[in-house]
């Protein structure tokens, strides 16, 4: 009758809300808790992963930046007749292998374009008209440093730019280049030109910074550096060692700074490229 059928209902709809209710209960109770200490122990994790240096460096080495890439372990292994099969330590620089910048040099040291260029590997010596002609969207330093005492041009990768300075007041050498305080390079950073690889060793690190806009690394302590071409074989003879940079990309460019200087210097330094 129409009195049993309104019982029904009143007790299907009792039945309704206090599932409603219970859902509501868990859902403000305990799972926000769960959710919470589930968060608490994942940011405990990040953080303590993120506190070893050679973690940070993975990490580096996932993310990488336009045609440039950074991971840990060893050196890429050279090999030929004229090579070694491991990379030297970078206390004991050869003619295939150099560090750049190293342990402080005290003493003047005479600037050699033309042997900076070569044993630096990086390529012959241009102008600046020359070197633009290469790398259309190059930019200058407006520092306090003044020009660059050199500028190269290098082939790996096409459009490559180097602008070198001589060591002197605030730019410090090192001792397989004490004559050479500041180098700044440019270079084109499609996908199809190949990459610089940057090898990290234990007693260096990454850290994730923002220059001009943009993400980048600062690269501190000995590591090496080396070219990869676009079909990802290694080019042993661009391999050196170098210490301190700072690196980013953007509009299609990326920029390394490799210097004495610490990392708040180069930050500011980068942002005097026009």
């Amino acid at each position: 009758d129409a009195f049993t059928a309104a019982t029904m209902v009143r007790v299907r709809r009792g039945r309704d809300d206090e599932r409603r209710r219970r859902t509501f209960s868990l859902v403000r109770g305990h799972q926000p808790r769960q959710l919470l200490a589930v968060a608490a122990a994942i940011l405990l994790i990040v953080t303590a992963v993120l506190a070893i240096p050679r973690s940070r460096d993975a990490i580096a080495d996932l993310l990488g930046i336009d045609g440039l890439r950074i991971r840990s372990g060893e050196a890429p292994a050279t090999s030929g007749p004229s090579s070694s099969s491991t990379v030297p330590s970078s206390t004991e620089p050869s003619s295939t292998v150099t560090s750049l910048p190293g342990p402080t040099v005290t003493g003047a040291a005479v600037f050699d374009a033309s042997a900076v260029g070569r044993d630096l590997k990086l390529g012959p010596q241009v102008s600046m008209a020359e070197a633009r002609a290469a790398l259309p969207a190059l930019r200058q330093l407006t520092s306090s440093y003044g020009p660059p005492d050199a500028i190269y041009r290098g082939d790996r990768p096409a459009g490559l730019v180097s602008f070198v300075w001589r060591a002197g007041p605030g730019l410090v050498g090192s001792t397989s280049a004490p004559s050479v305080g500041l180098i700044v390079q440019q270079y084109p950073s499609r996908g199809d030109m190949g990459f610089f690889l940057k090898t990290l060793t234990s007693q260096s690190r990454a850290q994730e910074v923002v220059v001009d806009n943009s993400r980048g690394y600062w690269v501190e302590g000995s590591h090496s550096i080396a070219y990869v071409d676009a079909a990802n074989n290694f080019v042993e003879d661009t391999l050196r060692w170098a210490s301190n940079a700072l690196v980013w990309a953007g509009n299609g460019v990326t920029y390394r700074i490799e210097s004495s200087l610490t990392r708040s210097e180069a930050v500011d330094l980068a942002a005097a490229l026009r």
